[in-house]
Order: structure tokens, then sequence, then C-alpha cells
């Protein structure tokens, strides 16, 4: 997988990933400061997101820094499948256990309520005829996610015409679930702000035996689920973990022995790599083989652009600077001898 990412992600190859080529984008852009026309293209680390999950099977986690583009690079993945019918209503996906899953033509994003205007507002910025793919979308919040997960319809959604429609028939029309809501019926999953799906509301990182509504959603088979997020470790490493497992479509909640073993393969993972103080992580180890261990697991398993690293943008440099932190003489102590080396 690593070797497919990295071929596909290379410059000679970006080609395929240019606005034209995926088709559906408007041909010029306006500069918002100088009114300037030019020609529309995405940016390189865009493409080489887009590349990376293509490699994948449009899945993974796109761990882009603040203005590299995380919701343009989302619509480019929704384009893609689009173009290769793999969006059209009745279109077919199976799963391991070879169950055979019709979708429904449509995309789902889950995204903070207070964003849930932004993605559209691009859409119509970027997309040549954005009606067409703004009626095939459904936006949620988090919040209606954590409800849809028990079963009930979001409610900024149920009076498009498409749900409408779906609430009347029978079950026995709907699918095998009987239910008219159902996550894996979509063609495709985004999640902005990512990192929200593994944190409790009290901001601690789910359990696993008893996990998050939303988590637990989230966490459930699917060929193309895109986790977007500027912070994949926003509290703790296991985070980045949890993301990479629910992309790869690997069970961690419940009782099922795939999930246990999947839970004691995670706490293998961060015992090999992490450094802990009082229970706590405190950092990497620093041993040159785990650390380029490390280095491809993420590689593998995230796609991270930081903005510095943007060919298209000129920013200053970055500036190091030293910040004194103080704390007992007991605590340094034990970060010291964890931390040395």
């Amino acid at each position: 997988d690593l070797a497919r990412a990295e071929q596909a992600t290379a410059k000679e190859n970006l080609g395929h990933y240019s606005a034209e080529n995926i088709g559906g984008f408007k041909v010029v852009k306006k500069d918002r400061d100088t009114d300037e026309i030019s020609k529309f293209d995405l940016l390189t680390k865009q493409k080489q997101a887009l590349a990376w999950m293509d490699a994948k099977g449009n899945n993974g986690v796109c761990a882009l820094d603040t203005g590299v583009g995380k919701s343009l690079t989302a619509i480019a993945t929704m384009q893609k499948p689009r173009r290769a019918g793999l969006a059209d209503p009745g279109a077919t996906y199976r799963t391991p256990t070879g169950k055979t899953i019709k979708t429904n033509g449509r995309f789902l994003l889950v995204t903070p309520g207070d964003l849930k205007g932004n993605f559209p507002k691009e859409i119509r910025n970027f997309v040549s005829e954005p009606g067409d793919l703004l009626g095939m979308l459904d936006v949620v919040s988090y919040h209606e996610f954590r409800s849809a997960a028990k079963g009930k319809l979001p409610g900024s959604i149920k009076n498009k015409g498409f749900w409408k429609q779906r609430a009347q028939l029978p079950p026995s029309r709907l699918a095998a679930t009987g239910k008219v809501w159902d996550i894996q019926l979509y063609a495709a999953l985004f999640f902005d702000e990512a990192q929200k799906l593994t944190l409790t509301k009290n901001g601690n990182v789910t359990g696993l035996q008893k996990p998050t509504l939303a988590f637990q959603a989230a966490n459930v088979f699917h060929p193309r689920k895109v986790f977007l997020t500027a912070s994949p470790m926003e509290k703790e490493p296991e985070q980045a973990y949890l993301l990479a497992s629910m992309s790869n479509n690997e069970p961690l909640a419940g009782g099922s022995p795939e999930a246990v073993h999947n839970r004691m393969k995670m706490k293998r993972f961060m015992n090999r790599f992490t450094e802990r103080v009082g229970g706590r992580i405190v950092g990497v180890k620093q041993d040159p083989a785990l650390k380029s261990e490390l280095n491809q697991w993420v590689k593998q398993n995230l796609f991270f652009a930081d903005k510095r690293n943007v060919e298209e943008f000129t920013l200053p440099e970055k500036k190091s600077e030293t910040t004194t932190v103080t704390m007992s003489p007991q605590v340094e102590e034990a970060y010291r001898a964890a931390t040395k080396g």
C-alpha cells in the first residue's frame, strides 16, 4: 500500500489529479484581493492528497494544515467517484462478509454545527454546476450524527425530496436493516474536523469498551471513508491511531473477536512507540529504528501537509523560540528520565 501511494503521489503522476482532468470545476478563478483572473487548478499538496487516497481506494485520513484546503480536496474526492460511476444510484460494493450493499447515490458530510454552511459555499465557489453536487449531498452536524446513530433521520435533511420519499416506503422496500437512514448506503462518507469522533463530550479520548455513539457509528465498514482534520492528534496520539483504524475499516468497538484483537494491537502499538509518565503519553521514543518504523506507519495511514511545505504559498521563515516550563521536581525528574536520549 505504501509503495503504491508513494508512486501515485510522485510529481510526474499528479497530472491525473488536476482540476481539468477530474472535471466539474470552474475553469478560472478570481483573486479575492486583486480581482486578477487566472486558470483554476488544485494545489500540488491537494493533488497529492487525492492521489494518496485514490491509491487506498478513495479513503483515508487527510490531515491538511489549516489553509491548505481540506474542503476543496473533499469536493475533488466527490467529483472523482461521480465520474467513475461509483456515486450512481444503485452502484454497489461488497462487505467483508460477502454482503452486497446497493448505495443511494448520495454523499454524507458530518461536520461541526457551526461549520455546516462552509462546505456548500465552497461547492458554489469552485464547482461549475454546483446544483448537481449539492443535490446529492447531505450535510449533518455531529450532534445530528449521534442522534442518527440511534436510528433517527437527521432533522436538517428530513425535508429533502429524496428523504421524504424514502420515509414513505414500507419496510419491505427499504434495505435489509429496514432503516430509512443508514450510513452504509451512502456512496461515500466524509468527516470534517474528524478528531471530534475520537473525543467524548468532556474532551477525553473515547473508551473502546463503551465508545461514544459517533465513534461507534463511524466505525462501520464502508470502502470510501474520508477523515478530514488539521489536528489528527489534538489531545493524544491515540486519536491518530483511532482515525486510521476507522479509515482502514478495522473494528475497535464492541466484543467481537476481531475488535478485541484490534484493541490489543492498538495497545501494543502505543507501548512500542510512546513514552508514558504517570499513565500519560509525554512523547515518542527516540530510538532511531523505532522512529523510522513509526514514520513508515504515518506515511501509510495519514496524508499530512503543512502549509509551510505548499510550494504555491510564500510564507515567512519559521522562527524558533524557547519557552520555560515550570514543573515540580518530582515531575521534572520523571519527565527527564522518560525523554532523555
